[in-house]
């Protein structure tokens, strides 16, 4: 995807450097949870969001990566990646369902 030339001036390594792969990329980030949910029909998101968990997890992040069976890209995986994300991060922070 090329950069938005309004906001970064036409300037492409500005928009990359702005990319979660490439802020995390070099970095650790050792007490972060972080959840990537996404319908396993979603042939668009799918890969991306398998590479941004992978690299997540390379930065020292407790990952949790949920595919929504049968979910596309709304509807239901909106909702069962809600539901899985509070399944995690109730725990986290000290609450109840």
């Amino acid at each position: 995807m090329a950069a938005n030339p309004e906001i970064f001036h036409g300037d492409q390594a500005a928009y990359d450097a702005l990319k979660p792969i490439n802020i995390m990329k070099g970095r650790q980030f050792p007490d972060t949870t972080a959840i990537f949910t996404v319908g396993s029909d979603d042939v668009t998101y799918v890969a991306a969001a398998k590479a941004v968990s992978a690299a997540a997890r390379e930065s020292g992040m407790a990952v949790t990566y949920y595919e929504i069976p049968n979910g596309g890209h709304v509807g239901i995986a909106l909702n069962a990646g809600l539901t899985k994300g509070f399944d995690v991060l109730y725990p986290r922070l000290g609450l109840a369902p």
